[in-house]
């Protein structure tokens, strides 16, 4: 499900810096940064719609770790879910978005100690890994774990292999970035609410 209003070239033509700009004079960039300045707007409804649905699964089962995933898109145009990969668990209820709008928040929950991934595509053609991990009897750092990473279309499985990501996801900490091919993700998972996964895609 997603949260958010789409931000594009229209909706920039409301601010006096963009209002007599050609669809040509606006940039991805130019998108992209009027979306990370009101990334905040919509982020509540995002986090309570994760809430809810972790509630839920542990009303069925309390015995296994559940991650709630926000993914803000804030590349400047639309990416799409290239695929998904589940080493352990499962989605619970809601697969990820198809498609994310720049400027909105796409959520979804992984459950069942889930260790996966979905794999974005920009419209730039650049294709960006999102990988969360969480074990129910995660005492240490190192049993909650994210990685992230931009490569060019086709990355994975072709380089990336499943099992060389796999690797990198367990030996990840709870935050990770990467910035290549054009552009930027931050991923973290943990902190306060150690069920909490959110990424932000930017364009660089």
């Amino acid at each position: 499900m997603t949260y958010g209003l789409v931000i594009d070239n229209d909706y920039l033509r409301q601010y006096p810096e963009y209002k007599d700009k050609t669809d040509s004079q606006i940039t991805a960039a130019d998108r992209s940064k009027v979306a990370l300045k009101e990334m905040n707007v919509y982020q509540g409804e995002a986090t309570q719609r994760c809430d809810q649905l972790i509630s839920q699964h542990g009303d069925q089962n309390r015995n296994t770790a559940t991650v709630g995933c926000r993914i803000y898109n804030a590349s400047g145009d639309r990416i799409t879910v290239n695929f998904t990969h589940s080493w352990v668990g499962h989605f619970f209820k809601e697969s990820p978005d198809e498609y994310v709008e720049n400027g909105q928040w796409s959520v979804f929950v992984v459950v069942a100690d889930p260790v996966g991934a979905a794999i974005y595509r920009t419209t730039g053609q650049t294709d960006i890994f999102v990988g969360w991990r969480h074990y129910s009897h995660a005492a240490w750092a190192d049993d909650i774990s994210c990685y992230v990473e931009s490569r060019e279309k086709d990355h994975w499985w072709a380089v990336g292999s499943e099992g060389n990501l796999k690797d990198r996801l367990e030996k990840s900490g709870r935050s990770s970035t990467d910035n290549h091919y054009g552009y930027k993700v931050t991923g973290s998972i943990g902190g306060s609410n150690p069920n909490s996964f959110q990424v932000i895609i930017e364009k660089s």
